[in-house]
């Protein structure tokens, strides 16, 4: 697929010595077993945080934000969701990460991944797209060499200092923090002539109150591609969450009349308001699942990556 080593912010903390990696098969000890069993330690809990990669190929040196959430599982298992994408080349990577943790010692967590798949998509260079695999075991070892290091927990907060320098997270106390999948028709692009496009779903609401999505649809008979990215905040109040995109880029591609195609441009303030009307309403998580009953009376169903 592509290469990349993880470039951070550096900051300092000190904490607790990873004692053995992996990727693939677990080392032996690192299993999470016997009394190495975590049950309540501060480590088990979901995380995130950001990071800035500048080492994407198709970035060509340019900062790229990934939007991180990990969870430690009180079984021993840990999973995590990274995602982020380049406004220049309007790609969009992806990482689902599986892996096991313990403390088999007082002073010392073993932490590794076992699985590690990305995928990139929604290239404008339709070349750079890959679709989602396994990475290479070289950079497998690079998101483990990651892990290595002391590990902190201060109230709310985690960091892990590694070689290259200090990676931040918080735990995530809110159920709307996350990744979210789901697809919905629209009657309305102008290329379909009143045809249902569906659109594929992506968006993530961060720690931080920052909001990015991703949607993308093809229409079969003109093969039109729609693509938008959209930018926002959200925040809870006592009993009301409170979001709003703040930029939607759209671009039309691909369309079998070339005339068709559109570059990328904000979209008008009149379908912005569109965009977000339907985000007013009712939004509830039940287990992995996100409704949003929006206040023209549609309900939109969304599922959690991480």
């Amino acid at each position: 697929m592509f290469d990349m080593t993880r470039s951070r912010v550096v900051l300092s903390a000190p904490g607790l010595l990873i004692t053995c990696l992996a990727l693939g098969a677990p080392l032996a000890g690192c299993e999470p077993s016997g009394d190495g069993e975590p049950t309540e330690d501060p480590f088990v809990g979901r995380w995130a945080g950001q990071s800035l990669v500048d080492d994407f190929g198709f970035a060509d040196g340019r900062d790229v934000r990934l939007d991180e959430v990990f969870e430690l599982s009180a079984d021993g298992t840990m999973r995590g969701d990274f995602a982020g994408w380049d406004p220049v080349t309007r790609c969009v990577v992806t990482y689902r990460l599986r892996g096991v943790w313990g403390t088999p010692e007082d002073d010392a967590i073993d932490v590794s991944w076992t699985s590690i798949r990305s995928g990139l998509t929604g290239c404008t260079d339709e070349t750079l797209d890959a679709p989602d695999a396994d990475v290479t075991a070289e950079e497998g070892e690079l998101w483990n060499d990651e892990l290595g290091g002391f590990w902190t927990v201060t109230g709310s907060n985690l960091r892990i200092a590694a070689a290259n320098g200090t990676l931040a997270y918080t735990r995530v106390e809110n159920d709307f923090v996350g990744s979210w999948t789901g697809q919905t028709l629209v009657d309305d692009l102008a290329f379909a002539d009143g045809r249902d496009v569906a659109l594929d779903e992506m968006f993530w609401l961060n720690q931080d109150g920052t909001m990015v999505g991703y949607f993308t649809g093809t229409d079969d008979v003109s093969g039109c591609t729609a693509d938008y990215r959209l930018q926002g905040r959200w925040s809870l109040s006592a009993d009301a969450i409170d979001v709003a995109w703040s930029s939607i880029s759209s671009e039309t591609f691909g369309c079998d009349d070339a005339s068709l195609d559109e570059a990328p441009t904000e979209v008008v303030a009149s379908e912005g308001d569109l965009w977000d009307e339907e985000l007013d309403g009712e939004w509830v998580v039940e287990g992995d699942t996100l409704r949003i009953s929006t206040s023209v009376g549609d309900t939109i169903e969304y599922a959690r990556a991480l």
